[in-house]
């Protein structure tokens, strides 16, 4: 008798717990993301917002809840966000980026004019990608070292990994220590910034390849061009490719 009982409560616990695993797996993998917007963070309050794609059951709440007036997506087109920011009366700027962060460095400069811009016309802006991870992660370290002069490697690597960056890709850093310098050229040349930083920031993480100003300057010339991709920018509001 003791055996069949033990026997029948080793069943039951194995059920239960095979459930609550299921449960867990589907509550942050798809679930959670349906109440809770997708790494949705300040980058400053009330005027600079990053996310992943936000689950559209609640786009337009978040989207009110921050009076986002500016919505930058580096993924290129998604329509529930497209009807949300038609309806809200929400700009939608629209570029296409790999999901590793690589791609067109001009969908960075881009990206970074448009949050500069916004905060001078006082209307809140929101940043995303897919996940939220790589590529607007790698907007927004640009943004805060070259723009905001914020140079704390270990607070950059410390939002990477909050939002889902591992320490063991070191795609992510090498591609903006990489585009470093090409990037605050053409950030120099729109205004956006006096300068090209001297020492020129970088991102130092484990094996990721670190480069001075001089080597960078030297880089950024016809015979040896810095990395971009081959991706298409997507005009805003349209979501057509652009040549």
């Amino acid at each position: 008798m003791k055996k069949k009982r033990s026997k029948r409560f080793n069943i039951i616990l194995t059920v239960v717990l095979v459930a609550v695993g299921a449960g867990w797996r589907y509550w942050h993998k798809d679930l959670r993301f349906k109440v809770i917007p997708r790494r949705f963070a300040a980058v400053e309050q009330g005027q600079v917002y990053r996310s992943g794609l936000i689950h559209p059951r609640i786009l337009r709440k978040v989207l009110k809840a921050n009076d986002i007036q500016i919505i930058v997506s580096l993924n290129g087109g998604y329509k529930p966000e497209e009807a949300a920011a038609e309806e809200l009366g929400i700009e939608l700027k629209q570029y296409r980026l790999d999901g590793d962060g690589s791609g067109d460095i001009t969908c960075y400069a881009n990206t970074i004019e448009h949050i500069v811009r916004a905060k001078e016309a006082g209307k809140p802006i929101l940043v995303h990608c897919a996940a939220g991870t790589m590529r607007t992660g790698a907007a927004i370290a640009f943004y805060r070292m070259l723009v905001l002069g914020q140079r704390d490697n270990r607070r950059i690597l410390r939002e990477w990994k909050k939002h889902g960056w591992k320490t063991n890709k070191t795609h992510l850093p090498n591609y903006v220590n990489r585009n470093m310098y090409r990037l605050a050229s053409i950030l120099r040349d729109r205004g956006i910034i006096d300068e090209i930083p001297n020492p020129i920031p970088q991102i130092e993480s484990r094996r990721a390849t670190t480069y001075n100003f001089d080597q960078l300057q030297t880089m950024d010339s016809a015979t040896e061009p810095i990395e971009t991709a081959t991706t298409a920018v997507w005009g805003a509001q349209t979501g057509r490719k652009t040549k």
